[in-house]
C-alpha cells in the first residue's frame, strides 16, 4: 500500500491546504493500492509562487551546472528503477515485464537525450548584424496522463531544465505513484528548492488552476481558447500533456514568430526558449505580455528575422 499524502513544493514535502484524500485503483486487479491527497487551487498558487521565485535563479545557471544535473537525475533513476518499475505496475496494471523494460526505463532515457542534446545546442546564433539569443521562458505547467506515465512525465521536464526554467507539474490522479516517485528522485539528485513542484489533484480542481488564462492544447494543436482577455494580464505558465489528456499554454501572441526545433526521442516536447534579437550581455528579464509560450519563438524588435513566419 502506497499512501502519499503531502505535495513537493518549493523543496519540501508540505501538507494541502484542504486535506482530500483519493484512492488509487489496481486496475489489473481491481483493488485499492494506495492513497493519494486532492490538491486545491491554493495549491497550485502556492507551487506557481516558488517556481516563479527559483526561476530568477535557475534560468541564470550555466549550461555545465544544468548538465550535471541532469547527470545526477540519471543517476538517482538507476538506483530507484524496481521500485518505479513496481509502481506503474501497480497504478496503470502495466505488466511487469513492460514496466520494467520500458515503461520505467524511458525516464532516464529522455534525461540522457536531454543530456546530449544540451552539450552543443546553440542559444545564440549570428545572422547577418543580429545576435538571436535564445532564453528559457519561464515557468512551465505540465498535466500529464496515465499512460506511459514517467515517460510523458520526463520528456517534458528533461528540456525545461536543460533550457533553465521551472516548473509545475499535475501527475495523473489515477496513476500518480510514478510522478510522486520521480519527485523523490529530483529532490535526491539535488534540484534547488522551486525549480520542481508537484501537485496532485483533479481535472476540475487543480487542472482548472493551471489552465486559468491559457490556451487549451491536446496533441500540440490548439483546440480551445479560455480566457483571452486575463491571458494577456497574468504572467507566463505554460502547459503541455501528450496524448491522452489535454494540455494548456499562454499565447496571447502578436506579431511574427516560429517553432522551435527542441524534440527528444522523436515526440514533440517543451519548446521552451523564446528568441530576440540582442546586443550586450544577456540579462535576466520579465517576459512581456505579448509574448507566447510553447511551441512558439516570439521574434520582436528590429532587424532580419531569418524567415520567421
Amino acid at each position: 500500500m502506497r499512501d502519499y499524502l503531502k505535495f513537493y513544493i518549493g523543496g519540501k514535502w508540505v501538507e494541502p491546504t484542504q486535506p482530500k484524500t483519493l484512492e488509487v485503483i489496481n486496475p489489473a486487479t481491481e483493488t485499492v493500492c494506495g492513497h493519494i491527497s486532492l490538491g486545491s487551487a491554493a495549491d497550485v498558487d502556492r507551487a506557481v509562487k516558488a517556481a516563479r521565485e527559483a526561476f530568477e535563479t535557475f534560468s541564470q545557471t550555466s549550461r555545465e551546472k544544468r548538465i550535471e544535473l541532469l547527470e545526477r537525475i540519471v543517476a538517482e533513476f538507476k538506483k530507484r528503477h524496481e521500485n518505479m518499475a513496481k509502481a506503474i505496475t501497480e497504478e496503470m496494471g502495466a505488466p511487469v515485464w513492460l514496466a520494467q523494460r520500458a515503461q520505467a526505463a524511458m525516464g532516464p532515457a529522455h534525461f540522457m537525450t536531454a543530456i546530449q542534446v544540451l552539450k552543443t545546442y546553440k542559444f545564440e546564433e549570428r545572422r547577418g548584424t543580429t545576435v538571436i539569443a535564445k532564453e528559457p521562458i519561464g515557468v512551465c505547467g505540465f498535466i500529464t496522463p496515465w499512460n506511459w506515465p514517467v515517460n510523458q512525465i520526463a520528456c517534458k521536464v528533461a528540456p525545461a531544465l536543460a533550457t533553465g526554467c521551472t516548473i509545475v507539474i499535475k501527475p495523473s490522479e489515477i496513476a500518480p505513484f510514478s510522478g510522486l516517485i520521480f519527485a523523490e528522485i529530483l529532490d535526491a539528485a539535488g534540484v534547488s528548492p522551486g525549480v520542481f513542484n508537484l501537485v496532485n489533484g483533479d481535472g476540475p480542481t487543480v487542472g482548472a488552476a493551471m489552465r486559468r488564462d491559457l490556451f487549451v492544447y491536446r496533441r500540440d494543436r490548439i483546440v480551445e481558447r479560455v480566457n483571452l482577455a486575463a491571458c494577456a494580464r497574468q504572467a507566463p505558465l505554460s502547459a503541455h500533456a501528450a496524448t491522452g489528456g489535454p494540455a494548456f499554454r499562454p499565447q496571447p501572441c502578436r506579431g511574427r514568430h516560429r517553432s522551435s526545433p527542441w524534440r527528444v526521442h522523436g515526440s514533440a516536447c517543451a519548446r521552451l526558449c523564446r528568441a530576440r534579437p540582442r546586443s550586450g550581455p544577456l540579462r535576466p528579464r520579465s517576459l512581456p505580455d505579448h509574448s507566447r509560450v510553447g511551441a512558439i519563438l516570439h521574434w520582436r524588435g528590429n532587424g532580419r528575422r531569418g524567415g520567421a513566419c
